[in-house]
């Protein structure tokens, strides 16, 4: 039994290969990002967001979202933050699951960064939104720019629990990563669906 196991594994381990896949899985990259601003936010009270729009290319997937801590320049995430296909025009209290355009939230952070759950997609040449859902209080400010430099997206605010609005000159500065498997060739294709037919014929020897 144990050989028969081992034997399997090996052929599956085969088709993995061909098609490209590892155990270790695919290297996360940078999406689009906006590493331009010198501005520091100010004061407490308020929520931001950012659209952006991803490059063409294949989808993503295991995506997370970092802003920039104006004083230490690192990556930095608090609260929940929420992803849309749509804009958003309403208070962030009232952002939620039956939001309209609604693909994700998360309140996972890892290293200054809102990891959302690895099958979270985003196709490309499309534009997303993110809002942030927690006040800032003051201890902590994000850098941006006055200027406007990210041409995917601009940055929006939203003052106590007011409406979320765009804010047409000023871009947040922002990092949106995630990984991105590479398109098998037709070749490749074919030859892992000779080796998964010939597994039954592989068992029936044994």
């Amino acid at each position: 039994m144990k050989k028969k196991t081992i034997t399997a594994n090996k052929t599956w381990l085969v088709i993995c290969l061909s098609l490209g896949i590892t155990a270790t899985g695919f290297a996360k990259s940078v999406i689009t990002a906006n590493t331009s601003g010198g501005f520091a936010s100010n004061g407490s009270g308020f929520v931001l967001g950012q659209s952006v729009t991803t490059p063409t290319g294949n989808s993503w997937d295991n995506i997370s979202f970092n802003l920039v801590d104006s004083i230490t320049t690192l990556p930095y995430a608090n609260g929940e933050i929420f992803l849309l296909s749509a804009s958003y025009a309403d208070s962030a209290t009232n952002l939620s699951s039956s939001t309209s355009g609604f693909l994700a939230s998360t309140t996972n952070i890892v290293n200054g960064e809102w990891v959302f759950a690895p099958d979270v997609t985003l196709n490309p040449s499309t534009q997303y939104y993110f809002y942030t859902t927690t006040q800032f209080d003051g201890s902590h400010e994000v850098l941006y720019s006055g200027t406007n430099p990210y041409p995917g997206g601009v940055a929006s605010q939203a003052n106590g629990f007011g409406p979320y609005q765009a804010v047409g000159v000023a871009d947040l500065v922002f990092t949106l990563s995630g990984t991105v498997a590479p398109v098998p060739e037709p070749a490749t294709l074919a030859l892992a669906g000779l080796g998964i037919l010939s597994l039954p014929l592989f068992r029936r020897r044994k």
